[in-house]
C-alpha cells in the first residue's frame, strides 16, 4: 500500500508531503494541484521508467525554475519485495526520482542530472 508521497518543486507543489490511507480523495478547487499530485505517483510508478523525457521543461519545475531541483518520493508499507536477475530479494520502501537543477549555458540550457533511487 502507498503511505506517503513527498513532493518538492514538481509544477505547483513547491514542499508538498501527503500521507495516504487505503482509499485516498484529493479534493479542491481547479489550480490546487490535484493533478500534479496524480502525475507526480505516475513518474515514480507508471508504465515507463522515469528519464528526462519523462518531464516537461521548464513547466514541470515549480515557477517555470528550472534551476531548482525536483524530487517526488512515495514511500510503501509493507514494503514492495523485488526478487533481480541474481535471485537475491530486495524490500524496497521508498522510491525516489530527483531531477537536479538544469545549468543555464546557452538559449534552453543544459541537460539536468536525473537520478532514481529506491531506498531500503
Amino acid at each position: 500500500m502507498l503511505t506517503k508521497l513527498t513532493v518538492r518543486n514538481f509544477r505547483a507543489l513547491e514542499v508538498v508531503d501527503v500521507p495516504l490511507t487505503p482509499i485516498t480523495a484529493f479534493v479542491g478547487p481547479n489550480g490546487t494541484g490535484k493533478t500534479s499530485l496524480l502525475r507526480a505517483i505516475e513518474l515514480v510508478l507508471g508504465e515507463t521508467w522515469p528519464s528526462l523525457r519523462s518531464f516537461r521543461i521548464p513547466q514541470d519545475f515549480t515557477t517555470f525554475d528550472a534551476s531548482r531541483g525536483i524530487e517526488i518520493a512515495v514511500s510503501f508499507n509493507p514494503p514492495y519485495c523485488h526478487r533481480d536477475t541474481h535471485s537475491e530479494e530486495h524490500s524496497v520502501s521508498t522510491l525516489r526520482v530527483t531531477c537536479k537543477p538544469y545549468k543555464k549555458t546557452g538559449k534552453w540550457g543544459t541537460a539536468g542530472d536525473l537520478h532514481v533511487e529506491s531506498i531500503r
